[in-house]
């Protein structure tokens, strides 16, 4: 049993949000470096700078290059249409605003190809922190963790190791894990943040007495995980138009006091993915994943892009190093005088990115929930009255009558300069826009 005097145990003091002392990298720095400092620094006046070194590490190709620096200016995903007369994929989203920083890194053409990669072999992307294959550690397992301090990360499926993606998804898991326990665990500074009503979890498990002290056990698992997405589809182009994204709380023991976090973070999550730039990074990713899904299902073809790309080998940490939650009980007095126990902790959990597309044709969906721009929270009044289907129309079953361009993504084609460029931008509903254009098969880059 752990006991400890009540005044030795200060709360965990709380400091500004995503916490800043990742340093600039200098010239030498890893990819991976530059994100974290542009992810905690998001109002420095180096974070252009590092945004370009990012760009400057991807491989020597100019065709990707080109596309890389459009995939750079994404805010966010919005739609997407294979043009089969030239073979290429078109994406398109709101872009970043110029000058400005979000403290979202760029958006890198390799998320997509692993993505793709993964889901053609049948498996979907995603990462744990403290579990093995998403099992509940054992006794045996805890005691080892204890003695090392570090929690094993596990990436899904393996073959997401040492990739970009596999590196994001780690660090949105590790951020989700910073804000439940009030810690960055690999700085060790305070984390805060000013929603109203932010507690972590050392905070609320001192006023909950319903569990035993002793020893240390994990608390739960915590896996970012979204809704399925909806997807509006019109021939061979589809738009989002319903998304979330949720925390899911799986309880290995009656803490109320933590699933409590996880519903507040749910009800409050566009705030934090405000103050927390891995969150809104990881919807962006999510959407690329969404994509190459649709694509995938599709049967768009993929092995000249799959032959041509070459991959970034990204270095991936194995483990990281465990935040434990040392609560006070403010309940619960200790065998000496002004003494309370230790109720000692760990979270565990991931991200989850297995769940499907529905689609949704799209003349039932209203005009203003397709227009540029449009939220994507739109919901039927009855889900009976609208046809969803669980998969998009196969490529090759389609006549060329209903191939043609939609009217939701005819303002985004308009723009385009020509048939081949690698992307253009948009101006649209006060707002800019950009997209991108993959190509797909091997043919020359302009006719």
């Amino acid at each position: 049993m752990f006991t400890v005097k009540y005044s030795a145990i200060a709360s965990i003091l709380l400091i500004v949000g995503c916490v800043s002392s990742y340093r600039y990298p200098g010239a030498h720095g890893t990819i991976t470096e530059y994100e974290n400092y542009i992810r905690y620094n998001p109002h420095d006046g180096k974070v252009s700078r590092a945004r370009e070194m990012i760009l400057n590490k991807m491989p020597l190709d100019n065709k990707w290059e080109e596309i890389n620096r459009y995939m750079a200016q994404f805010e966010d995903i919005e739609g997407a249409r294979y043009d089969e007369e030239n073979n290429r994929l078109i994406i398109w989203g709101p872009k970043t605003e110029t000058g400005k920083s979000s403290g979202i890194p760029p958006l890198l053409l390799d998320d997509f190809a692993v993505a793709l990669t993964v889901l053609q072999n049948g498996q979907n992307p995603g990462v744990s922190i403290g579990t093995i294959s998403g099992h509940v550690p054992t006794q045996e397992d805890i005691e080892r963790v204890m003695q090392t301090r570090k929690l094993p990360v596990e990436y899904i499926p393996e073959s997401t190791f040492g990739t970009h993606l596999g590196s994001v998804l780690f660090e949105v898991d590790r951020c989700l894990k910073g804000l439940s326990h009030g810690e960055d665990n690999l700085n060790q500074q305070p984390v805060r943040s000013s929603v109203s009503g932010y507690l972590p979890v050392s905070r609320r498990l001192q006023r909950d007495n319903s569990w035993e002290t002793g020893k240390p056990r994990p608390l739960g698992l915590w896996w970012f995980i979204p809704d399925e997405s909806g997807l509006a589809f019109e021939g061979y182009t589809i738009k989002f138009v319903k998304y979330r994204m949720r925390v899911e709380y799986k309880a290995l023991t009656n803490d109320p006091a933590v699933a409590a976090f996880g519903d507040h973070l749910n009800e409050h999550f566009d705030e934090f993915a405000r103050e927390f730039p891995p969150f809104r990074e990881l919807v962006r990713l999510h959407k690329l994943v969404q994509v190459a899904r649709w694509y995938q299902e599709s049967g768009f073809p993929t092995e000249d892009f799959q032959k041509s790309y070459r991959r970034l080998h990204i270095k991936t940490p194995e483990t990281t190093r465990m935040i434990q939650t040392l609560a006070n009980s403010e309940t619960t007095p200790g065998p000496y005088p002004g003494s309370y126990y230790i109720r000692q902790s760990f979270l565990i959990g991931g991200v989850n990115l297995s769940p499907r597309n529905y689609y949704i044709p799209a003349p039932s969906v209203p005009s203003q929930n397709l227009s540029p721009g449009a939220v994507t929270h739109w919901q039927p009044s009855e889900r009976n009255s609208v046809q969803f289907s669980g998969s998009p129309p196969r490529y090759g079953s389609l006549p060329a009558t209903r191939i043609s361009l939609p009217a939701f993504a005819t303002p985004i084609f308009q723009a385009r300069p020509y048939p081949t460029a690698c992307g253009w931008t948009v101006g649209l509903n006060h707002r800019q826009f950009v997209a991108v254009s993959i190509p797909m098969v091997d043919r020359d880059e302009r006719r």
